[in-house]
């Protein structure tokens, strides 16, 4: 049976004459505008009949500036008698420029120093505070801390503190002329 079927449809399909040479579908790379523009096909093809050929025309013509992803476009073939054929494919336009990501705002980056910047400063504040309270006397009503604006915090920590929680971290407020010695 499938012998048959076969037999049958290679009489059927060579037989008709309705079967014409197609062109497979085209890819066309767009520029920076998103589009490009439609070639000359009729160049690349090759027109016969038995009588005179009258016209042979595409759709979309030359130069057309195409925009759309996939485009359907046409040839014709015209005799001097007016039979025609045609013949349609697609024009297929082709993006393969990815897109750019730029950081135009650099907060997405240099954000987490500011982040860390606000906590040290409230740690600092924090230890200026109980140095301050721990070595006097005085209410916290009559606190001043002008006294501070002339020392500097310096801060430092052992390798790895940061990752491990080994070591230490010291913190020490010093006045200009000061000597620091780390062992």
């Amino acid at each position: 049976m499938k012998k048959l079927l076969f037999l049958i449809s290679i009489i059927l399909l060579s037989s008709c004459t309705c079967l014409i040479g197609q062109i497979p579908p085209q890819f066309l790379y767009v520029d920076q505008t998103c589009g490009a523009a439609m070639p000359d096909y009729l160049t690349k093809i090759r027109v016969t009949d038995n009588c005179e050929i009258d016209t042979v025309w595409q759709s979309p013509t030359r130069g057309t500036w195409l925009t759309a992803p996939a485009n359907n476009a046409m040839i014709r073939a015209i005799d001097k008698f007016g039979n025609f054929t045609d013949v349609l494919f697609t024009v297929n336009l082709i993006d393969t420029v990815p897109p750019v990501i730029e950081i135009v705002d650099s907060t997405l980056i240099s954000d987490v120093y500011g982040k860390i910047d606000a906590v040290y400063n409230i740690a600092d504040r924090m230890l200026a505070r109980t140095d301050l309270w721990n070595n006097t006397v005085i209410p916290d009503s009559l606190q001043t801390y002008e006294d501070y604006w002339n020392h500097t915090l310096v801060s430092w920590t052992d390798p790895g503190h940061a990752f491990t929680g080994e070591g230490m971290r010291v913190w020490t407020f010093v006045q200009q002329g000061d000597t620091l010695i780390i062992r």
